[in-house]
């Protein structure tokens, strides 16, 4: 039965979304073998008259219906229904007309649109075309030597310690753990040859 293969291919096509490791595997694997799989769909909604009529079709399907009130049931279905593709609609109402016995609660109708529309909205999502990223003007960025020059005082002593500079950090040293500590402390460590103990 064609709504049955439909559904199961949008169920498959939705279990591979979401394993795909990473979005850019899915990305490229979703927007080429599901659109070539699941042959992308129209999203767009069904008319208000098109959905009504499939909810007076589906409720002429019962033998019986037991609704509190017929009037509210039917304007809450082709509410639910307004927001999804008229494909997925008829395969919907199939579905409920071979599988239920009675109305289904509207929540229950919107899940299973949700399921059928969900892949094909992903897809069309992935092949939708993407702007290029944004052209950025690097012409009047200034060199390094120019902001140098613009800002000296950033510059001056950058990467090297004066004496007074080493003085004060043996000395916090010392404090922080103590001078016999500090004696212990080899003049090379084996593992950092250019390092030597202060002092």
């Amino acid at each position: 039965m064609e709504w049955e293969k439909e559904l199961e291919e949008s169920h498959r096509a939705q279990a591979a979304a979401k394993t795909a490791p990473s979005a850019q595997r899915a990305r490229s694997s979703s927007s080429t073998s599901t659109s070539k799989r699941l042959e992308l769909r129209t999203l767009e909604p069904m008319h208000r008259v098109e959905a009504a009529t499939m909810v007076r079709e589906l409720l002429a399907s019962f033998p019986s219906l037991n609704l509190p009130d017929p009037k509210i049931y039917t304007t809450s279905m082709v509410e639910g229904l307004i927001e999804y593709p008229r494909w997925a609609g008829e395969l919907t109402m199939k579905l409920i007309k071979r599988s239920y016995s009675f109305p289904p609660a509207v929540a229950e109708v919107v899940k299973t649109l949700e399921e059928l529309v969900a892949p094909h909205r992903a897809a069309h999502r992935l092949s939708a075309p993407r702007l290029p990223p944004p052209e950025i003007d690097r012409s009047q960025r200034p060199t390094g030597e120019q902001l140098k020059a613009k800002y000296p005082e950033l510059w001056e002593g950058r990467g090297q310690s004066s004496a007074a500079d080493l003085v004060r950090a043996r000395q916090q040293m010392v404090e922080q753990i103590g001078q016999e500590a500090w004696d212990r402390i080899p003049n090379a460590a084996p593992r950092m040859a250019g390092w030597r103990k202060l002092g």
